[in-house]
């Protein structure tokens, strides 16, 4: 060994020194260009569905998973790519069942619906109808001056793939440094996002639970069944099903009606 280190010339050193240099910057560039085809394929697939209309789009780090939400339809697209074969799934609100974000796996900020919220003890406080939870150990964990990865859990209402994670960042970085404030925008956006559609289903099932039960006052038949005639036309009720509500309602309102004369 040391016969070839003597035998090298300093041109010869600086040779091998630029091909590493090179090997590396190729490899960063191929890694960056895989990422960036990936997210090109992905978003075309989110967004060029001819049934969901994507209002707003998220890629992961990779490019390889994505999700996007369809506001007018009330839906959401979860999209899973690999080297053989590719997943799309299209989900009502109402399938959403819970939502986090965690910080190099601890969890930042969850939140649940209506049904799971009531089962959720995490170690936290649950915060309105939708089921925020923030849980106390990751309030009060030490906060590392890295960071490594950032990501989007969901739980849908689906037995054969209930979890899907997207990931945001996946590289070391400065907490609070570039990388690490977009990956959190990011996240933040689209738990914000999923909170509303998560509200937007609680409402409806709470809107049809208290219409079935005949829990309406009679000076507001009329606005709930404007409310019902709007969840049917956004899709969250089916035709048969508002007419049924509706019926429940006008029957408590001439019951009302009735006794108030």
């Amino acid at each position: 060994m040391r016969d070839f280190v003597r035998g090298v010339t300093p041109m010869g050193l600086l040779g091998w020194l630029l091909l590493i240099i090179g090997v590396m910057v190729a490899a960063k560039i191929f890694v960056w260009f895989g990422k960036r085809y990936g997210r090109n394929s992905t978003v075309r697939s989110l967004t060029s569905m001819s049934d969901f209309t994507a209002s707003h789009f998220q890629t992961s780090d990779d490019g390889l998973y994505g999700i996007a939400i369809d506001e007018s339809r009330q839906k959401i697209c979860l999209y899973q790519a690999s080297a053989t074969h590719s997943a799309t799934r299209i989900l009502n609100y109402r399938d959403i069942l819970e939502v986090e974000v965690a910080e190099d796996g601890a969890m930042v900020s969850r939140s649940s619906s209506g049904s799971m919220a009531a089962r959720a003890i995490v170690g936290g406080v649950v915060f309105g109808g939708v089921g925020a939870v923030v849980g106390a150990l990751s309030a009060k964990r030490k906060q590392e001056p890295k960071v490594r990865r950032i990501d989007l859990k969901i739980v849908v209402n689906d037995t054969a793939r209930p979890n899907f994670s997207l990931n945001l960042l996946n590289i070391e970085c400065d907490r609070g440094g570039p990388a690490h404030r977009v990956a959190m925008m990011s996240a933040d956006e689209w738990m914000g996002r999923l909170k509303v559609a998560i509200r937007i289903a609680d409402d409806a099932a709470s809107l049809a639970q208290n219409a079935a039960a005949g829990v309406v006052s009679l000076a507001g038949v009329a606005e709930e069944i404007s409310r019902l005639a709007q969840l049917r036309d956004q899709g969250l009720l089916t035709d048969g099903e508002f007419q049924q509500q509706k019926s429940r309602l006008l029957s408590f309102g001439n019951e009302a009606a009735e006794i108030g004369a």
